[in-house]
């Protein structure tokens, strides 16, 4: 309607607009308010000087055209437009853009309030920007075009302001939200003994994702790809605090990750989640600035404001953002030159140090309310004479049982009976879903009845509850710990603890020296106690599977003084017999279990044997129908599992064949009969040649019919273990091993398997109704590692031997690197001079930290701060690495193992002088075959060291080490054996007693003397080299051995210091436990066999006499070389002392190596 036609029609409104327009030109300029909440009114008190137009949020058209339209274009010189976030309809922005009216998106900043923005706190900040809200990543906001372009050299005290800026947030924890209570974040996350990544959720409707993310992806899908891609971490899931509080829905529920992930249930603050995380997956979370800030690696699947400046892992590129930033430069914009900060009270600009200060202040007042007790505790309300008992009645009438211990149930008020009934009921309900094996609900329960009274039993039993469903994560330590820790005296919970760390991975020094050191707190009173005897039975049974012969022995005698039981420890028992006059072991199980220890390696050769030719069949229904039972009998190898049935018609699907039995221990769920044609028995179980068991006499039953008995390889049920983060089904284990024997599977050779399956099917078992699965297992990760094993591509399928590819060619940078060595003082390690902390010091502060008498704080480590990125460094297996991988896990912090490297120096250990190269191992040491390290994965993972150019520089190094003698120490003159006389030469190498080489490098089932024996035996002139630091008297080695064969005439004993190589080219064969000598064997083309098992065993260089159990493939001597000498070993210059190449280290070896004269044989 025109203003014409309206002026004659309807000439009362007329005037009414007319008026109406002249009050909007007349005083304050206007805002028009679009898309916001009608509670968001703290606009008018934030921008008092404009007269701010609420337009109804969900304006039609229709109304916009009639009633604000002419308005805003009336005004449009004067007004502006406020629109809260993309909240505004296409029509309006359409019409908006077309008028070009000034136009503000408003966001909340990146300090908002105390409480969440759902509650309807106002704000203390807000971004306003005129281009697109930041979140929009499609196109460039004014936030975006300010990193891209501003010049911070013109106000340098910008960058100055925001390093204080980011020290404040730090010390005070604030962020952009902070209704959460501090907590003890440890109590939550458990003890930290693995990488822990924390995913950062989102409400996932929310337009920062909707904009930010070019995929559309799930907070779950986040969880997933994080724990694919950090196997072995602890990944830990913090939902959104609007979706944990329940004011936004949830699209994916946090419930189907809980069994990868622990998923958060409380909001903590993000200060308190960030606490011992080493990196951060989120899509577009404001969270993950907030980790950069706290120098935490940040992997980002969208991209949000701060991602695409080179600070973040990026999954979406964006290529408008044209230069790297540091972490200061993007503060500095986004938290100073960007946002509007307010006073909620009274609308006044505020600084952003205020803001910050008024939050701190604001969080401390509400937390010491909060704290504040609102009512009487009840044990103060009732009469001193009558303490409610912190029992569980059995009868269930309360009254009843409160009159049988003297107690008047009337003495409380009806609100203290309820609650004492309701905490009643919930330990009745906790109990009987536990006994029902309803273990998720019990746990629940347990949870519930901590948070209110932890105790030590109620921690021991949620723990027990996490075993029963596969959690074999480090909450569950968590939680066997603080059962011990609460415990008053010596419990069950401390062995269920350590039991618990050798089921779930390899023994490590820290764990025996944490077992060590537990047995030592434990007082005079309880070291007489039955229960102190059995856990040094186990202690004595950890010390004999890693050869600590010794130790094993000594707890072994303390526990029989005790009459400790030891009916479970077989293998313990066995291995004592010949060290004690009383061993408790029969002839019967001393000769059975020897038997059986005879086919160890049965499953290895049945499998070889079979050339590929292997068929799995397990219990699932999903062949009925098939017919495959011919084609499975077709192979020359068949494996089934517990009470597989072979009769008719199952015959026909499944088969008829069976040569391997894999079987769990006399469970009545599972047979007992054995079929004639069975070749071998396996039980099922982790490390059972090792672990305590209650099923050995029926094993020896089963050994004693002939049957050969072997149970599963204990690496790779560990490491399989590790990758699915609890026990694998018995079917996969068996995949897993064949994998690991014969390679990459077919499909056809795997029937019977629901995780093979592309649906998993409902029921169990084809022949047996009645079974049903084991609630330990996790079938998602079953089917998705299944999956990996089909696939031709043994490295990129497998994610965990991935990550381990990708992880040995990393290389990291640390503001400070700290050794308990002097031995690495001197030193400059990841571009830093090392920092040398005595160890006494080390333990005095450990001592200090738990609060013990004697301890005294470290200043060296308590300057550490949460955010210094510090690698602790010391020597293997020896005290100081001991002390860095414990202050390592204490302060979640990296450390590295060092050794001396194989190319070392020209002079001995002993002399204590700089060497030339270092091994710097962040998993295990190179000696240590027993558990992994970054040597084993790097010569199994890394496809570079069998490139071309690759294997032509080891070539090249090789010959020039071999040609110039250079060997380790370097020390020595070359030697000159007498003239052959026909007879083959054999090298025997002498080792120092008790070196870490030979007690961790699996040196059991030999020693020095079977080498000498053998080598005499063959009838070969037999060359015994003594070590050389035997030979200056500083180790001692094996002379009563070397003496003994001396008188022989085909022996001959090289006493003298001599130049290794030198030697080695002048024999035929060497023989080895472990020494590095076997590996400069191989360089030379001289024979090597392994009596141990030393790294370079297994690749199919050497002749192993201990069968290599860990992961191996064919490698060549080239290979070999550029894995240990090229990407392993870290080199140094003799002259400068710095970082160097090989080639440059031995140039210097070949220029100044001393000039000795020959040593001739016997002269």
């Amino acid at each position: 309607m025109s203003k014409l036609t309206k002026f004659f029609k309807h000439p009362v409104m007329f005037f009414e607009d007319a008026q109406k327009n002249k009050k909007l030109k007349k005083g304050k300029p206007k805002i028009f308010v679009v898309g916001f909440s009608t509670w968001k009114t703290y606009l008018r008190m934030y921008f008092s000087e404009y007269d701010l137009i609420f337009l109804p949020k969900d304006i039609k058209k229709s109304q916009f055209n009639s009633q604000y339209r002419k308005q805003i274009i009336s005004l449009k010189d004067s007004c502006q437009v406020f629109i809260w976030g993309f909240k505004a309809p296409e029509y309006i922005l359409e019409f908006l853009r077309e008028e070009e009216i000034p136009t503000k998106f408003v966001e909340d900043g990146f300090v908002r309030s105390v409480q969440l923005g759902a509650t309807k706190a106002p704000p203390m900040s807000l971004c306003l920007d005129s281009k697109t809200p930041y979140f929009d990543a499609t196109r460039p906001s004014e936030l975006e075009d300010l990193l891209n372009s501003f010049d911070f050299t013109s106000k340098p005290e910008l960058i100055a302001q925001a390093k204080e800026g980011i020290k404040l947030l730090l010390e005070t924890g604030v962020s952009k939200y902070n209704n959460s209570e501090t907590v003890n974040i440890e109590k939550i996350y458990g003890p930290k003994t693995q990488n822990r990544i924390l995913v950062l959720g989102q409400v996932e409707d929310d337009a920062s994702i909707q904009y930010g993310c070019e995929k559309k992806l799930t907070n779950n899908d986040v969880v997933r790809l994080a724990v694919e891609e950090n196997p072995g971490a602890q990944i830990i899931y913090k939902p959104h605090p609007d979706v944990m509080n329940g004011h936004r829905p949830y699209q994916s529920n946090p419930a189907d990750v809980e069994n990868i992930a622990l998923v958060l249930k409380k909001d903590v603050p993000l200060a308190n989640a960030f606490e011992t995380v080493d990196h951060v997956y989120t899509i577009t979370s404001l969270g993950g600035f907030e980790a950069l800030l706290r120098g935490i690696k940040v992997t980002t699947l969208g991209c949000p404001f701060y991602s695409g400046w080179g600070l973040t892992d990026d999954r979406q590129p964006n290529t408008r953002r044209r230069r790297d930033l540091k972490l200061e430069e993007v503060f500095a914009v986004s938290y100073f030159v960007y946002p509007q900060y307010f006073n909620p009270v009274n609308g006044n600009n505020l600084s952003f140090q205020k803001v910050v200060g008024l939050i701190s202040d604001s969080r401390e007042v509400k937390n010491n309310q909060e704290t504040l007790p609102k009512e009487k505790n009840i044990q103060e309300t009732l009469p001193k004479k009558k303490i409610i008992q912190e029992t569980l009645p059995k009868e269930k009438n309360i009254a009843a049982e409160w009159s049988k211990k003297g107690l008047d149930l009337s003495l409380l008020d009806p609100m203290q009976e309820k609650l004492y009934r309701e905490k009643l009921a919930l330990r009745k309900r906790a109990f009987f879903c536990h006994e029902r094996g309803m273990y998720k609900e019990a746990l629940e329960c347990y949870s519930d009845l901590i948070e209110e009274k932890p105790s030590s039993d109620l921690y021991l039993k949620r723990a027990q509850c996490r075993l029963k469903i596969g959690d074999f994560g480090d909450q569950t330590a968590y939680d066997f710990k603080m059962a011990m820790s609460l415990a008053n005296g010596l419990t069950h919970a401390a062995y269920s603890y350590f039991s618990y760390e050798w089921e779930r991975r390899p023994l490590s020094e820290s764990t025996l020296l944490e077992f060590k050191r537990y047995l030592k707190t434990c007082s005079a009173v309880d070291k007489k106690k039955p229960q102190y005897g059995s856990l040094l039975l186990l202690f004595a049974a950890m010390n004999n599977e890693v050869g600590k012969k010794g130790e094993a022995l000594f707890c072994y005698k303390q526990a029989m003084a005790l009459k400790a039981n030891a009916s479970k420890y077989l293998p313990l028992r066995f291995a004592m017999a010949n060290k004690i006059d009383q061993v408790n072991i029969s002839d019967n199980e001393y000769n059975l279990f020897k038997e059986l220890l005879s086919n160890k390696n049965k499953f290895e050769s049945l499998v070889k044997e079979a050339n590929g030719s292997v068929c799995v069949v397990g219990n699932s229904p999903n062949e009925i129908g098939t017919k495959k039972g011919e084609l499975i009998d077709s192979h020359k190898l068949v494996i089934r599992f517990n009470s597989y049935n072979t009769s008719y018609p199952y015959h026909l699907d499944y088969g008829s064949k069976t040569d391997i039995w894999v079987r769990m221990p006399f469970h009545p769920y599972v047979k007992n009969d054995l079929d004639e044609e069975l070749k071998l028995v396996v039980f099922t179980g982790s490390n059972r040649m090792h672990r305590p068991y209650g099923d050995w006499f029926g094993i020896l039953d089963y050994v004693a019919t002939g049957t050969p008995v072997s149970f599963f390889n204990p690496n790779d049920f560990y490491e399989l273990q590790n990758i699915l983060g609890g026990p694998p089904t018995s079917g996969l284990m068996i995949c897993y091993s064949l994998y690991k024997l014969i390679g990459p599977l077919k499909r056809d050779q795997c029937h019977g398997f629901s995780f093979s399956s592309d649906e998993p099917v409902a029921s169990y078992h084809y022949a047996d109704s009645n079974a049903t699965a084991g609630a330990r297992h996790h079938w998602d990760k079953e089917a998705k590692v299944f999956a990996s094993l089909v696939d031709d591509d043994y490295l990129n399928s497998n994610p965990y031997l991935k990550k381990l590819s990708e992880s040995s060619k990393s290389i990291k940078s640390y503001d400070r690197v700290i050794s308990f060595s002097p031995g690495l003082q001197g030193y400059r390690i990841f571009e830093k001079e090392v920092e040398y902390l005595p160890g006494k010091e080390v333990v005095q502060h450990i001592a200090y930290l738990n609060g013990m008498p004697n301890g005294c704080k470290s200043n060296m480590l308590s300057s550490i701060r949460r955010s210094d990125n510090i690698c602790f460094i010391g020597f293997g297996r020896s005290g100081t690495g001991i002390r860095a991988e414990e202050m390592a896990n204490i302060y979640g912090k990296d450390f590295r193992l060092a050794e001396y490297g194989f190319i070392s120096s020209m002079h001995l250990p002993s002399e204590k002088m700089f060497n030339f190269s270092l091994v710097l191992d962040s998993k295990g040491i190179f000696y240590d075959t027993t558990t992994s390290s970054e040597i084993q994965e790097l010569l199994l993972t890394n496809t570079d060291i069998a490139s071309e150019d690759v294997i032509n520089r080891s070539r090249r190094n090789i010959d020039l080490i071999v040609s110039c003698n250079i060997t380790k120490y370097n020390n020595s003159p070359d030697i000159v054996l007498p003239e052959r006389n026909g007879s083959n030469r054999i090298l025997v190498i002498d080792q120092t007693k008790n070196d870490n080489s030979i007690i961790y490098g699996q040196c059991e089932q030999f020693e020095f003397e079977d080498m000498v024996r053998d080598a005499v035996a063959s009838g070969s002139d037999v060359y015994i080299k003594l070590h050389p630091e035997t030979i200056a008297g500083a180790k001692e080695g094996n002379i009563k051995i070397v003496n003994k064969y001396s008188s022989l005439k085909q022996v001959h004993i090289i006493s003298e210091q001599c130049n290794i190589l030198s030697l080695i080219k002048q024999v035929d064969e060497v023989y080895v436990m472990t020494s590095g000598v076997g590996l400069e064997a191989l360089m030379a083309g001289v024979a090597v066999r392994c009596y141990g098992v030393p790294f370079y065993a297994g690749w199919g260089l050497t002749q192993d006499m201990t069968q290599v159990t860990a992961p191996r493939k064919k490698l060549t001597v080239e290979s070999l070389f550029a894995g240990v000498f090229i990407y392993y070993t870290t080199y140094f210059h003799p002259q400068t002392k710095l970082e160097c190449s090989i080639e440059d280290c031995l140039k210097w070896i070949v220029e100044n190596k001393p000039q000795f004269a020959k040593v001739v044989y016997g002269a």
